[in-house]
């Protein structure tokens, strides 16, 4: 597979990178993930299946962004976070302790998810600080 002009294949899982995004050496990108425009994939953080990330968002810590997820704009993904599904974290937001945010969940603007929050389905966050469950 030819490589586009400007992208390379991460060392550690095959995915492909834009030159104008930093992934660390100790980060995972599987060969079906992207990580583009100035974002970051920092710590021992995965990005697999045929998840992206790009803006300026940031991946670090243990997060893991998989399957069809995304995470982009200004967004910070961190800790032991689990993105998954075809979730989308943008905008400003925060995600971070044990979240788990899946299915066609999407948290944007300036929400804060912390802890042990569980966003799941369809579930639209835009603002606010959650800890717990919003959803079942």
């Amino acid at each position: 597979m030819t490589i586009p002009t400007g992208w390379h294949h991460h060392p550690n899982g095959g995915g492909l990178i834009a030159d104008t995004a930093y992934v660390a050496g100790t980060a995972y990108v599987g060969p079906n993930a992207t990580v583009f425009d100035g974002a970051t994939v920092i710590g021992r953080s995965w990005i697999c299946g045929r998840a992206k990330v790009y803006g300026n968002a940031v991946v670090r810590g243990e997060a893991t962004v998989s399957d069809e997820a995304r995470v982009y704009d200004d967004a910070v993904v961190s800790d032991r976070v689990n993105i998954c599904g075809r979730a989308r974290i943008g905008g400003n937001a925060i995600v971070d302790g044990d979240s788990v945010v899946n299915g066609k969940a999407t948290v944007g603007g300036k929400a804060r998810v912390r802890g042990r929050a569980k966003i799941r389905s369809a579930d639209r966050i835009h603002f606010g600080y959650h800890t717990g469950a919003v959803s079942a």
